[in-house]
């Protein structure tokens, strides 16, 4: 008789591999791109509308403050110690600014944080 090898695998993973596939529990599949779109435009629409107006005229502002100061997005985020993915969403309002990250691009700019805020409201 050959000698038996122990299993790694406990007897319930086991059964679970061997009816399913997969070991452990049943997992949702992997979300697509479309998907996580679809549930950020979801979480966006929840989202307070005069708070989204608002921090469309940052967003607009931070580009526009950049484009004065002559800085690139990699200089800028070179210079605050950011990604410059981060200061891409910031800049397109995609991400939201809070309050201490206004006030570092504030201090890097040369400009008071009330610069950001000016504007219209659409």
């Amino acid at each position: 008789m050959p000698k038996r090898i122990p299993s790694l695998v406990s007897p319930t993973k086991a059964k679970s591999l061997a009816t399913t596939g997969r070991a452990g529990p049943e997992l949702p599949l992997k979300v697509s791109g479309q998907d996580r779109t679809e549930r950020m435009r979801k979480r966006r629409d929840l989202e307070d509308p005069v708070m989204a107006k608002w921090n469309a005229v940052a967003a607009a502002n931070l580009r526009r403050l950049r484009l004065e100061t002559g800085l690139t997005v990699a200089a800028l985020a070179g210079r605050i110690g950011v990604s410059v993915p981060l200061v891409q969403q910031h800049e397109n309002g995609r991400s939201r600014m809070n309050a201490g990250q206004v006030k570092v691009y504030a201090d890097t700019l040369g400009v008071g944080v009330g610069e950001f805020y000016t504007g219209r409201c659409v």
